[in-house]
């Protein structure tokens, strides 16, 4: 994180703020089954927290299986973009010295592009655990839940990046996953430039974005953290598996990549503030923050003070005033879920991660801004973007989505839609989709079209340079 910066309005929401009552996450713990299981709801992000929820695994007889870790040299021969999410790289989890080696067999059916991670491949050292201090993390995870003011610097040695950047980054890097693999389906691609990682941490982010679309349109990485012993070790990660890129620790004033991840539980008003001015003076950002009630209100903020100015990519697929603010809409916030690993439900280290910091590992509610000075990616006709989980019940489902008409939910009927029935009742809902809709009552679902904004960025390939003079907000 940066030190202090100079002061400004507040974008945060009032102190206080809340949904409406009757809205809380509902469901207690549900009574262990005979299999030894734990099972638990999951609360859905109203929580200030983090990492919302709460549940257990058990780690007796389950095996390793961490997944892409950022930190190994790329593949040769990989093409500029992911086909698919949470694809196995034995590189997000970079051991240490003292640190135990383990890999773990892929799960892709499909071959490694150029964005894409390497898949991994079977090790006599399977069966062995990572190791690191679980006091260390309970420390860390005590001090990113403690509320007040923003935080002193947290990071007190090695040992703490270590072990951070093996668990707490790893869920980060799938959040970053899942909202890259978008972009890609978007058809957006980064501007070519210098990409500015601001409050890198462990330098999770610069890495996911690395390993999605490749270092080849990056002339200079640079990363900024208020710790100078996160910087040296996010350069160092970086260095090990992207031997042949310029890293530089630093700030630069007009970034034309600016990466923002889970930082605004550390930031005061003014600093974020602050912080909005560096994302006005972006050719492009991509921001992360955990999927709460107060992160989302905050990149709502974030978003209307400057959509008069940039062109809004995602999650919104339009640009006019957020729907979430009408009055309506008080008790909703706009949040996503990122898949987890499926492989981390059966291992031992996650299982025993989940059961020493109290977090459930089924999912991760995410929150996020994507702003580009270049016009944004076509959308295709009736597109919608779903928000958060639909709710099934026996007749009929009520999905909550976003259109440029603005915020309000809508009924599936089991009786007109059977098939888009079951697979919401399955738990499966992609965000982005395609309706037919009469009133409230949706009439047809099919399927959003990979790529369909390939040819509406106009300024895809241009320099940042280009970018600013030709592809403003008034060019479209």
């Amino acid at each position: 994180m940066s030190g202090p910066l100079d002061p400004g309005c507040s974008l945060l929401p009032p102190a206080g703020a809340s949904p409406a009552p009757g809205t809380a996450p509902v469901g207690a713990p549900a009574p262990a089954r005979p299999s030894g299981r734990a099972i638990r709801r999951v609360d859905h992000g109203r929580s200030p927290c983090f990492v919302p929820g709460v549940g257990r695994l058990r780690s007796e007889g389950h095996r390793v299986c961490l997944l892409r870790t950022h930190a190994e040299e790329p593949a040769p021969g990989r093409r500029a973009q992911a086909p698919t999410l949470h694809r196995p790289d034995p590189a997000r989890w970079h051991p240490g010295p003292q640190t135990r080696v383990w890999h773990s067999p892929s799960r892709s059916r499909s071959a490694p592009g150029p964005g894409a991670a390497r898949p991994w491949r079977p090790s006599p050292a399977m069966n062995q655990l990572p190791e690191v201090s679980w006091k260390s993390l309970h420390r860390l995870r005590a001090a990113f839940l403690q509320p007040g003011p923003p935080l002193p610097d947290y990071w007190e040695s090695e040992t703490d990046l270590e072990g951070y950047d093996a668990t707490f980054a790893q869920r980060i890097g799938w959040k970053w996953d899942y909202v890259l693999e978008e972009l890609r389906r978007r058809g957006w691609s980064p501007p070519a430039g210098q990409v500015l990682d601001w409050g890198c941490g462990t330098g999770i982010a610069s890495r996911a974005f690395l390993d999605h679309f490749g270092p080849g349109s990056v002339q200079v990485l640079w990363l900024w953290d208020r710790s100078g012993l996160a910087r040296a070790y996010a350069r160092r990660r970086v260095h090990a598996k992207y031997p042949g890129l310029e890293v530089q620790v630093g700030l630069v004033e007009r970034p034309d990549l600016l990466l923002i991840s889970h930082v605004l539980g550390e930031l005061s008003p003014p600093q974020i503030e602050q912080l909005t001015h560096l994302v006005a003076r972006a050719t492009a950002t991509v921001w992360v923050e955990p999927g709460t009630y107060e992160a989302s209100l905050t990149l709502i903020a974030v978003r209307e003070k400057l959509r008069a100015t940039l062109h809004v990519v995602a999650p919104c697929l339009h640009r006019e005033r957020c729907g979430i603010l009408a009055p309506e809409n008080e008790r909703h916030w706009c949040h996503h879920f990122a898949p987890s690993p499926p492989e981390i439900y059966t291992d031992p280290f996650w299982g025993r991660f989940a059961h020493e910091m109290n977090i459930d590992l089924r999912s991760l509610p995410v929150s996020f801004l994507v702003l580009d000075r270049r016009p944004a990616p076509a959308v295709p006709p009736n597109a919608v973007r779903v928000i958060g989980r639909p709710r099934v019940y026996k007749p009929h489902a009520l999905i909550l989505a976003c259109d440029a008409s603005g915020v309000r939910e809508y009924r599936l009927t089991r009786r007109r839609l059977p098939d888009a029935y079951q697979r919401l009742k399955k738990g499966s809902c992609d965000p982005l989709q395609q309706w037919q809709r009469e009133g409230d009552e949706i009439l047809e679902v099919r399927p959003f079209p990979d790529n369909v904004g390939s040819e509406g960025l106009a300024c895809s390939n241009a320099s940042a340079a280009e970018a600013r003079a030709n592809c403003g907000p008034g060019s479209d």
